[in-house]
């Protein structure tokens, strides 16, 4: 189909949401079902891991996993749609009030260069940052694990394009209607 073109959105899941809402997006991605009724939701089978983004060169970097016990102390910079939402006790639960989070980021791309720099580190999903290569970045998940599933979300009783509508129904297929 070398006519037809995407629009990509990116933003936290309450932008993606909103945009959803206001039918300005035909569909998101989201890592977690949103419990409201008028959406439906399409698991994708996959999930993604929690985990520190961290300076090559750093102590913690040597370690498999990193632990809540490392992370106490270390100046933190978190999603800020899990640090002022839900999300962060459903994810967390209380640990996450003993950490030392400085900052907050909406997505993840600024929040690196920051890390890179050895000013902070980052709490992150694994898949999010591509830590290959000379940049001075690597990944380290939690332990015990932190992870979250990956979700296509739409409006109940979507009206789609015919291209989007092909899309989703090729997407579904594909997936076996889970």
């Amino acid at each position: 189909y070398t006519q037809v073109q995407s629009q990509i959105f990116s933003g936290d899941g309450e932008a993606v949401m909103e945009q959803l809402e206001k039918g300005m997006v035909d569909l998101g991605l989201l890592l977690r079902k949103k419990k409201k009724k008028k959406y439906d939701y399409l698991n994708l089978a996959r999930s993604d891991s929690y985990g520190l983004l961290m300076p090559r060169d750093c102590p913690l970097a040597e370690k498999e996993t990193v632990s809540f016990d490392d992370l106490q102390g270390l100046p933190l910079i978190a999603s800020a749609q899990a640090y002022s939402g839900r999300q962060r006790l459903e994810l967390f639960g209380e640990i996450f009030d003993t950490l030392n989070i400085v900052a907050t980021y909406s997505l993840i791309y600024n929040a690196t260069f920051m890390v890179e720099q050895g000013m902070e580190y980052a709490l992150c999903l694994a898949n999010l940052v591509n830590t290959e290569g000379s940049r001075n970045l690597t990944f380290r998940p939690l332990a015990p694990a932190l992870k979250v599933d990956l979700f296509i979300v739409t409006k109940k009783y979507q009206t789609f394009s015919p291209a989007a509508k092909l899309f989703f129904n090729r997407l579904r297929d594909e997936l076996g209607n889970r």
